[in-house]
């Protein structure tokens, strides 16, 4: 990790005041994850225990960053406040905060790939790939975090943690950028995200958190930053924002769920796994020949009664019932496409 030394010129704003607004975005962007953590548990009680245990697991380490990060500024605010910048010896609490947010961001990066499976079980590839790409990254992430840990803050060290470093954020934006382009491709005719009634600029912003598109943003200037911005700490700012930022969006998806006596139904995944399953048994050469123009078939976000549920998640109904949603639309679903099918074939 580079951190400036006494030979580089900086001022307090480039180091100490960067250092000090960093910290403030992370910590705003902390209680969003505290309010979408409780929202989660309020409305998706009875879910998944491996939903669950990722959630807690996720805000652990969100609040471990979180504790680190106001460490390393109490350090350099108060308990050293009178010493140079660039003189002080890095606090351990960096080595801890990067290594919780390499775990943080994995966490999500391995459930949007799980994600991208449940919607396009056909393309296998696409989330082998993801995570392949997350575990290689984190991989190399730690073992950079743990390189950096080597050398103190004014000796001369290799290139080698850069390298690593480099190639970990790299690994990062290649899997954030295979999520979001695939979870576009995959749900590009769902309107299940967003509150259609909310205005384009609700409804834009929540697809852009419920599909990554922030995070991806946040890495790569990060990088940018951390390259390009030197002696000052700029990067500091979107590298502590990033990891928050990555959670929000499994949060916010998670929550856009419909809930149902605290059980949830995923509209997105519900659609898909219908559409997957009529098209298997229709066949592709059949279903691609038969059918020129896409059928007029119910869209399960459509027919899901709905009811407002705050910026973060999509609308839904807690009194609704959901819970026969897949058994009720399959037949109608089967019988309006079979239907079309013989009366071509006749």
């Amino acid at each position: 990790m580079w951190w400036p030394t006494a030979a580089d010129s900086v001022s307090a704003g480039d180091t100490m005041g960067v250092f000090l607004i960093a910290v403030f975005i992370a910590t705003l962007l902390y209680g969003f994850t505290i309010l979408q953590t409780m929202q989660y548990f309020d409305r998706f009680y009875n879910d998944h225990r491996l939903s669950k245990l990722l959630v807690i697991l996720l805000f652990m380490f969100e609040t471990l960053t979180s504790v680190m990060e106001v460490h390393a500024l109490y350090i350099y605010a108060v308990s050293r406040r009178s010493s140079n910048f660039a003189t002080l010896r890095l606090p351990t609490s960096f080595g801890f905060e990067a290594a919780f947010y390499f775990a943080a961001v994995y966490v999500v990066q391995i459930f949007f790939a799980w994600r991208m499976h449940q919607l396009g079980r056909q393309y296998w590839f696409l989330p082998a790939i993801t995570a392949l790409l997350a575990t290689t990254a984190i991989a190399t992430g730690l073992a950079a975090t743990v390189e950096s840990g080597k050398y103190g803050v004014n000796t001369s060290h290799s290139a080698f943690p850069n390298v690593l470093l480099a190639t970990s954020v790299g690994l990062q934006i290649a899997a954030d950028v295979i999520i979001t382009a695939t979870l576009y491709w995959l749900n590009r005719k769902s309107t299940s995200i967003g509150d259609p009634d909310g205005g384009f600029l609700k409804v834009t912003f929540m697809t852009a958190v419920n599909r990554g598109v922030f995070a991806v943003l946040l890495l790569v200037l990060t990088t940018i930053s951390y390259f390009a911005l030197r002696p000052k700490l700029t990067w500091l700012i979107f590298h502590f924002a990033s990891s928050k930022v990555h959670t929000i969006s499994m949060l916010s998806t998670l929550n856009g769920r419909v809930s149902r006596e605290g059980l949830a139904h995923d509209p997105e995944i519900v659609d898909a796994m219908l559409r997957y399953r009529l098209k298997k048994e229709l066949g592709g050469a059949t279903y691609q020949t038969r059918l020129d123009t896409p059928p007029n078939l119910p869209t399960i976000a459509h027919g899901l009664p709905s009811s407002p549920s705050g910026w973060f998640a999509s609308k839904s109904n807690e009194d609704g019932d959901v819970s026969g949603l897949a058994s009720s639309y399959t037949p109608s679903y089967h019988a309006r496409s079979t239907t079309a099918v013989d009366s071509a074939s006749g």
